[in-house]
C-alpha cells in the first residue's frame, strides 16, 4: 500500500506545482454566456507550448482574459506572427486589427523573451 500512496502523492505534487495560468477566450462580446467562451488551463494547455485553438475557435476570438500568468497570441499556425502578449490582463473588446485573427496561443507563468521574436 505504501507505493500507490507515494505515486498518488507525487502526482498530486506535480499537479499543484504545475503552471497556474488560466486563459479564457471568447467568441462573443461578453465572456459570461456558456458556449461562447472557452477556458484553457493545465492540463489541456501546457507551459510554454504552442497551442492551436482548433477549427471551432480559429480566427473567432474577440475577447480574452489572462489570469495568473502571461500569454502570447499568434496569427498563424505553429505560433508564428505574434499579435500581442498579455500578462494578467483582459480585453473584452479586441481592436479591429486583433479581432478574429488569433490561431495559436502560448502561455506560461511569466512572459518569456523568446516570444518577442516569434
Amino acid at each position: 500500500m505504501q507505493k500507490p500512496l507515494l505515486t498518488l502523492f507525487s502526482l498530486l505534487l506535480f499537479v499543484l506545482s504545475s503552471s497556474a495560468f488560466k486563459l479564457t477566450i471568447c467568441s462573443g462580446w461578453h465572456c459570461l454566456w456558456p458556449g461562447i467562451n472557452r477556458v484553457l488551463q493545465y492540463p489541456e494547455i501546457l507551459d510554454n507550448q504552442c497551442f492551436h485553438l482548433g477549427q471551432k475557435w480559429n480566427d473567432k476570438t474577440v475577447a480574452y482574459k489572462v489570469e495568473d500568468g502571461c500569454c502570447a497570441f499568434y496569427n498563424h499556425a505553429g505560433c508564428h506572427d505574434r499579435l500581442f502578449t498579455a500578462r494578467n490582463r483582459e480585453d473584452m473588446n479586441l481592436r479591429d486589427f486583433h479581432q478574429r485573427k488569433i490561431t495559436n496561443v502560448r502561455c506560461s507563468d511569466e512572459c518569456l523573451p523568446e516570444w518577442e521574436s516569434s
